[in-house]
């Protein structure tokens, strides 16, 4: 029978447990969970001869401790905050909760590090504490039935505590920065998660750290295993629903690896990369891995919905849903606009709008806003199966796709024409991963232009940066406006540059002679 006279992990999860089950247990669900769990990570590291790659689900099963190994430290974090008698535990516990939540919520994470780390609790918080902490446990991967199967029968503040913990859990339809899913796809949403850990792996100096989550995944589940960046850019299935696109990726850097090969040369350091500095790796890796094999990955995913569609198959929305995900990301919260934190295409748009005069009143890009609204008018005509609307639509998506994309190899060209060769400015990187981004749908259109753009946007430290001078890339992207279908209103005028105006520039050029004769 357990008993909390011991000092370590076991004793410590027994004592954490009588406060939070009413229902007669004897024995600590959480207890229970990890033995069992030792137990089938046994067995697969018994089968490792046999079976090399067991390794893989042995990394699922190890998480799953380690997320129970962390319940005691929550339910003993609330029992601190309510009892108010020994604050410094509470400060203990929550600083053995916060690593997993930097690279998750950032937002919660400050919140959390000031009320509860940095300075004593204040019980007046004790609300939007609560609520906070309820919002980081998927960050544990935890739901609160792993702190007590029977809360419904625990009452008084603790009960009260929980409730207010859990809010809303369960509610797989919880928006992604305004954009209501119709079906559960948080762990596709999670994807953006890996990328911010393997940026604070990278910053540690971990590289081995990081490159494991890139192989194998850490945060987002697909069925038993978890879904990784290097099986979504391997992916043998990846051209078969958008294989025009694909095939412009494939001509255009004559690999059908590329983001991977940069990713990996950037995060291990080697070819053009073995000079660079770590934060220009740092931003290469992440951008590669936001802006490249997860946009490839949107456009298979949102076709993929359409010929679901016309197939008449019921995973359409599903598949919908999964690239809209993809495009926003978990980390840009609930709320419309969404947060500082994202790392992925919407995060980019808000970015660049206030460079370019494209925010709304809420400091969202109006752009997002416009894919927000395409997206779920997409998501109710494939709920209707109304296949050709949802086809209408993807022609709109595609033509409001590359804007983000145009405005930051702008206004990086702009920024880093100044630098000299072998510059360690991180601006070098963003603007090299953004003109990667789209350069074989400019190609497709304008190969001279996109010859420009490669030129003068390339990452190559023994050159200097925008050879050509800005300017020579504002002319290069006016070319390939109107073949690519993009309304230059949308890209707007950059608000520090002279001759920023691309739709001046075309009205210019379109103009005819005036004959003075």
């Amino acid at each position: 029978q357990e008993s909390s006279n011991g000092h370590l992990l076991y004793a410590f999860a027994h004592e954490a447990f009588l406060a939070f089950d009413n229902g007669g247990a004897v024995t600590s669900f959480v207890n229970s969970e990890i033995l069992e769990l030792f137990n089938k990570a046994k067995v697969l590291t018994d089968s490792c001869v046999q079976t090399p790659d067991s390794f893989i689900q042995l990394r699922v099963v190890v998480k799953d401790i380690i997320k129970f190994m962390r319940v005691p430290l929550l339910q003993s974090l609330l029992t601190e905050m309510l009892n108010l008698d020994s604050l410094n535990l509470a400060q203990l516990y929550a600083l053995a909760l916060s690593p997993p939540i930097v690279g998750c919520d950032p937002e919660s994470y400050d919140l959390l590090k000031d009320n509860l780390i940095d300075n004593d609790f204040n019980s007046q918080n004790f609300d939007f504490v609560v609520a906070a902490l309820g919002k980081t446990m998927n960050c544990h991967g935890m739901v609160c039935d792993d702190l007590s199967k029977n809360r419904v029968l625990i009452s008084g503040p603790m009960g009260i505590a929980l409730s207010k913990l859990c809010g809303e859990e369960g509610d797989f339809t919880a928006p992604l920065a305004g954009y209501v899913s119709g079906t559960d796809v948080r762990q596709t949403a999670y994807l953006d998660r890996d990328i911010l850990d393997i940026r604070l792996l990278m910053e540690q100096g971990s590289i081995n750290g990081a490159k494991e989550i890139y192989q194998y995944g850490y945060n987002s589940k697909k069925a038993d295993l978890f879904e990784s960046f290097q099986d979504i850019a391997t992916n043998r299935l990846r051209d078969q629903q958008d294989a025009t696109r694909y095939d412009m990726y494939v001509n255009y850097f004559g690999s059908d690896n590329h983001a991977q090969e940069v990713a990996l040369a950037a995060l291990g350091g080697t070819g053009k990369f073995a000079n660079a500095d770590m934060r220009q790796r740092e931003s290469v890796v992440v951008g590669m891995l936001g802006h490249q094999i997860l946009n490839l990955y949107f456009w298979r995913l949102i076709n993929d919905a359409v010929y679901q569609c016309e197939t008449g198959t019921n995973d359409a929305v599903k598949m919908w849903d999964m690239g809209a995900s993809v495009l926003i990301g978990s980390l840009e919260g609930l709320d419309r606009g969404g947060t500082e934190d994202g790392v992925l295409w919407f995060a980019l748009a808000r970015d660049m709008c206030d460079y370019f005069s494209a925010c709304s009143g809420s400091k969202d890009a109006k752009i997002n806003e416009k894919m927000i609204g395409l997206l779920e008018d997409a998501q109710s005509h494939l709920a209707l199966r109304d296949c050709n609307a949802t086809i209408t639509i993807v022609e709109s998506i595609e033509k409001l796709y590359p804007v983000p994309y145009i405005q930051a190899i702008l206004h990086f060209a702009t920024a880093n024409e100044p630098l000299t060769a072998g510059s360690a400015d991180t601006a070098l990187a963003a603007g090299y991963v953004a003109s990667e981004a789209i350069l074989p749908l400019i190609h497709a259109v304008d190969q001279d232009s996109a010859a420009v753009i490669s030129t003068n946007l390339a990452f190559d430290p023994s050159k200097k940066p925008v050879s050509s001078g800005a300017q020579a890339v504002y002319t290069a992207i006016k070319n390939v406006l109107g073949p690519m279908g993009v309304d230059c209103d949308e890209v707007g005028q950059h608000k520090d540059v002279a001759y920023a105006n691309i739709c001046k520039i075309a009205e210019v050029e379109k103009k005819p002679e005036t004959n003075t004769q």
